[in-house]
């Protein structure tokens, strides 16, 4: 066997390896989750035990797959290209603006907040080591960095897979049309995460801070912590979900975070992160911070 061959082989076991990884904390997390839930009726206190198990799991998945690197990146990198993340920012500042107004009806106690925004931190940190830190980075190994073509092959290939894990939440007692609404946004955000991710350098403490901002500022807008759940954005009228709503929204959401990747990766970015060589370093450290 060649040295490529063999090099092909062992990219394509560490991909099967990390989805794998991601799969199986899932499926564990999940089912303990219907466990604790079942023992404690305080959904605060269930959920984020819950969550907490889950970043176990993906740290014991880091460990296992040796892939403890993943946490040291380029401050070079991070600096030229953290502004990729707009869009992020912007919705969560605008999020955040709006959903002021929905503070003053949340009725939960100092205990339960704080039980919530360390919940909410954990999903971001869960999530991103499995889906950007292992998964893409694996398929980032596979298909190689040596091209733009690659480059988004990795990037759409673990964004779909972010997406498509959401689906889980059917067997949460959330409605099947909501769960596809999720999945679908989902998928588009996962490639948009990807971008943010490949432009800093692959910075997943970024992508921690920013996602657990995302869903912390996104739940509250969206009135889960009064109790109110995702078929409200797709019934506002009362009445039942519908599949045009579903549809309507992964166009729009998906549409918003596609036409950002594009812009985010277009070549003029992207090319001089393609290599690894000392000269192409020594090029990139000298890239002009001048925007996304």
């Amino acid at each position: 066997m060649s040295t490529d061959d063999a090099k092909r082989k062992e990219n394509t076991k560490g991909v099967l390896l990390a989805i794998a990884a991601a799969l199986a904390s899932i499926t564990i997390y999940h089912l303990i989750g219907k466990v604790i839930s079942g023992m404690i009726s305080d959904e605060f206190v269930s959920t984020l035990l819950s969550e907490l198990v889950f970043t176990i799991l993906a740290f014991i998945s880091v460990m296992l797959l040796k892939q403890k690197d993943l946490f040291h990146s380029d401050p070079a990198l991070f600096k030229s290209g953290w502004k990729s993340a707009g869009l992020l920012i912007f919705i969560i500042v605008a999020f955040g603006v709006m959903g002021l107004a929905q503070l003053f009806d949340v009725k939960i106690t100092p205990v339960q907040w704080a039980l919530f925004i360390v919940q909410v931190l954990l999903v971001g940190v869960a999530e991103e080591i499995l889906f950007r830190g292992l998964i893409q980075r694996a398929f980032h190994r596979f298909f190689g960095e040596d091209s733009m073509a690659n480059v988004y092959k990795a990037i759409v290939c673990s964004g779909i897979i972010f997406g498509l894990v959401h689906l889980v939440n059917m067997d949460r007692g959330n409605p099947m049309l909501a769960s596809v609404l999720q999945a679908g946004v989902n998928c588009f955000a996962g490639i948009y995460y990807g971008a943010v991710f490949f432009r800093t350098g692959k910075n997943i403490k970024y992508l921690i801070i920013l996602h657990a901002l995302y869903d912390y500022v996104g739940m509250v807008f969206n009135g889960r912590l009064k109790g109110e759940s995702i078929n409200s954005i797709l019934s506002p009228g009362g009445g039942p979900p519908t599949l045009r709503a579903a549809a309507a929204g992964i166009l729009v959401w998906g549409g918003i975070y596609l036409l950002s990747t594009i812009f985010i990766l277009r070549p003029s970015k992207v090319k001089p992160l393609l290599t690894n060589t000392e000269e192409d370093k020594s090029v990139i450290e000298n890239i002009e911070i001048d925007g996304a």
